[in-house]
Parts: structure tokens; C-alpha cells; sequence
């Protein structure tokens, strides 16, 4: 089984990094929209880019898994839906072509849920295998007021046992809300801290490693959602830049292209940054053919960086 150290080093050193991610709607990309509090309808992300949606429905799960279809994955494969899952996927492709993430997203799923579909089995029978998975869960268990503590012990278990590292994570905080709701009346959802509590003692308990989306204030920032549960896009940026920072200690990704080495920065497509005068910041973007040197003038100097 791969070290957290080990697979830190492949992303910085842009080797392949093959990563799952087992979570929920939060995961496969459910209900993104570019602002909070508008109440649209975000099942179209799934019923417009994805063609198969539509077999695959269950008046109870729209995002069903199976081992045939895996449909939060073939739903990512479309570059336009704005998950988290998604960005971290493009980021890792970009420094690498031959890594992977694979997203093993369901609506409304637990831990429980899981572990009943056999999930860890399916993610361990890819090609190419994981050697990393992501548990984003809890957030459907604190709705239902269930516990999830049996349930994930149970899937950390079968992870190690297919000798793949687990990385647990604290979903982010999620609060009460009503469509008649406005952002300076949302609320943390109660018992959430008992939730983030109990992800953390799982770790502790395994001497695993621990990926945090909220905050031990619950504090929530409803700027990033779309309704109390599921983060907009800016939410699932959000999430991308947290997941992308735990693989490099919070450095950027390195990457080689035609020769030279770039700081991959967030938005996945722009090597340098620079403040300028007026303090606009400006991005030289990665498609550009003038990638041998940059000038930058600094008072009456001019630096050049190759």
C-alpha cells in the first residue's frame, strides 16, 4: 500500500497518481449553479451530459451505482460539469496524462449504502487500480440522523484490505435552510461537529490521514452553496483547491512542458500570474507558444524568468 507520503511525492513529481473518490451528490457534481439561493433544478447537469442518465434512473437514486455503469464517472468525463472531482481530474491530467480520478459519486449515499454495493470491491477491480481513496461522506447520514461510524470503519476496512491507501474527509459544514431562507439566517446543520468528531476518531483510530472541507467553528459560508447541502461551482472550486493543496503540502503542481517547469495555479490553465500597475492581475496561459522566457520590469530592472 502507497505511503501519503509517497503518493505527495508522485504529484509533485508529476508521475501518475490514480485516486477514487467515494462520496455523494456533493461528490458527483449534484446541484452546482453559479450563486446561492437560486432554486434551480440541478438534476439537469446529469440529464443533459449525460446519455445514459436516463436507463440508469431510480425514483430513489438518480445517480445509481452498479458495475457496469458507474455513472458519476462517465458524468465527469465531460469537462463542464464543475465537481470538484472534475477539476482535481483535469489538474492531475494536465501534469500527467496517464493519471486518473476516478468518481464514485451517489445521490443521497452513505456510508452504509455503500458498503451494501459493494463499492470498495468495484473501485479495486479498475484498471488502472486506485491507490488512493477519498471518503467524503457523512453529510446524507447527519440528515437522516444515522450513524455512519460501523459503516465507514467497515469501508476503511476493505480498503486497506485491497491494499489501497484510505484518506478520510471532513465534508464541508452544512446548515439549515428554506427556500424562503436568506443567507444571513442560515444555520450549521445540528450534530455536525459530532460528525466531523467521529470522522476524526476513525482516522485517529486507523492512523489515517485526514482531508478537511469545513471548519471545527461551523462556520458556514453560504456564498459557496447552492442550498444548505451541495456547494456551487465556486463551492466546488473551492473543494478542487483544498483536495489539489493536501497532495502538494500546499504547493503548487510542478509541471514540464517542452523543456520548461510551470507552477500549474488553480484555475488549471494559467502557468504565471503577475500584478501589474493599475492592479489587474494578469495570467500567461499554459497554450501559449512563447513559453521560453518571460520579462517582467521591477522599477528600472527587467527580470527574466526561463
Amino acid at each position: 500500500m502507497i505511503t501519503v507520503e509517497a503518493l505527495k511525492n508522485k504529484v509533485i513529481n508529476n508521475e501518475q497518481v490514480v485516486i477514487a473518490v467515494i462520496g455523494d451528490s456533493t461528490t458527483c457534481g449534484f446541484g452546482a449553479n453559479p450563486s446561492p439561493n437560486t432554486w434551480t433544478n440541478g438534476l439537469s447537469y446529469g440529464c443533459v451530459n449525460n446519455p445514459r442518465f436516463g436507463e440508469n434512473w431510480q425514483n430513489d437514486n438518480p445517480y445509481y451505482i452498479n458495475t457496469s455503469g458507474l455513472i458519476s464517472q462517465e458524468q465527469q468525463d465531460n469537462k463542464n460539469i464543475p465537481s470538484a472531482v472534475r477539476l482535481l481530474r483535469t489538474s492531475l491530467e494536465i501534469a500527467n496524462s496517464t493519471s486518473k480520478v476516478y468518481n464514485l459519486g451517489g445521490s443521497g449515499y452513505t456510508a452504509q449504502m455503500h458498503l451494501s454495493a459493494g463499492t470498495v470491491g468495484n473501485v479495486a477491480s479498475l484498471s488502472p487500480k486506485p491507490q488512493a481513496i477519498f471518503f467524503n461522506l457523512g453529510i446524507n447520514s447527519a440528515k437522516n440522523g444515522e450513524s455512519q461510524d460501523s459503516a465507514l470503519r467497515g469501508l476503511v476496512a476493505q480498503v486497506i484490505a485491497n491494499d489501497i491507501l484510505p484518506i478520510l474527509v471532513k465534508p464541508h459544514n452544512i446548515a439549515y435552510w428554506s427556500a424562503t431562507a436568506t443567507p444571513d439566517t442560515w444555520s450549521l446543520f445540528g450534530g455536525w461537529i459530532n460528525y466531523r468528531n467521529n470522522i476524526q476518531q476513525i482516522a485517529d483510530d486507523n492512523n489515517l490521514s485526514v482531508i478537511d472541507l469545513g471548519s471545527d467553528d461551523g462556520v458556514v459560508d453560504i456564498t459557496l452553496m447552492y442550498d444548505g447541502f451541495h456547494p456551487s461551482n465556486l463551492g466546488y472550486a473551492r473543494i478542487a483547491k483544498i483536495y489539489k493543496e493536501w497532495l502538494t503540502d500546499g504547493k503548487h503542481f510542478i509541471f514540464t512542458r517542452n523543456g520548461k517547469k510551470y507552477n500549474h495555479i488553480e484555475n488549471d490553465n494559467v502557468a504565471f500570474k503577475v500584478k501589474i500597475s493599475d492592479g489587474r492581475i494578469l495570467g500567461l496561459p499554459l497554450t501559449l507558444e512563447t513559453e521560453d522566457f518571460i520579462k517582467i520590469k521591477n522599477g528600472s530592472s527587467i527580470a527574466t524568468f526561463k
